[in-house]
């Protein structure tokens, strides 16, 4: 006895804020390869490699401007994975006002625009492991606890979750992923593997 079973999976419209960065050339490829539909946003006048290659549409677009967000066209975006913003830890310090402005205001002037619209596109929230306390049992859960003093990039993070958490209550699909340190090609020094490679060298 056997049984022959094909799984359909719908192709979506993606968009991915900060495209042009480390892993937004990584995501496209990745979103690409499965079939989705790519649309890719960077304030760069010109796409990497990677964002020309993989995304079906690059737009430029100051994701800090509310007037240019207003301008985005979003219909019929299933997904919105937004990596626009700053994450070299130590550049944020002595930089707290610009990562908290780039880091915070990037996500709540997208969700901002997909509330007044009563869209239903999923807006994903790229926070950091970053805002865990290290003093804690392991595994670290969703219920960890966090940090209440750290660097300005994990600082803004904690700030833009807040706004993540509003967002949902509000009634949109916000959703927030946590991820810890990666690495992998093409990325720029001042990251901690590519710092200790030069070091090294």
């Amino acid at each position: 006895f056997s049984v022959s079973c094909v799984t359909l999976i719908r192709m979506l419209k993606v968009v991915v804020t900060g495209v042009n960065g480390f892993v937004g050339g990584h995501l496209v490829r990745e979103l690409k390869s499965r079939g989705h539909e790519v649309v890719g946003i960077g304030r760069e006048k010109t796409p990497s490699p990677d964002a020309k290659k993989y995304s079906n549409k690059y737009l430029v677009c100051d994701l800090t401007d509310e007037s240019q967000v207003a301008g985005l066209d979003l219909n019929s975006v299933d997904a919105i994975i937004n990596l626009a913003g700053l994450a070299n830890v130590g550049a944020s310090f002595g930089a707290e006002d610009l990562y908290k402005k780039v880091n915070v205001d990037v996500l709540a002037k997208l969700g901002e625009k997909l509330l007044a619209a009563k869209s239903k596109t999923r807006l994903v929230a790229i926070s950091t492991g970053a805002v865990y306390g290290s003093n804690q049992p392991v595994p670290l859960t969703e219920n960890s606890k966090v940090i209440t003093q750290g660097s300005p990039y994990a600082m803004s993070k904690l700030a833009m979750e807040d706004v993540a958490r509003d967002l949902k209550k509000r009634g949109l699909d916000c959703i927030m992923v946590r991820p810890f340190n990666h690495t992998g090609p093409g990325q720029l020094p001042g990251f901690l593997i590519p710092d200790l490679y030069e070091k090294l060298a």
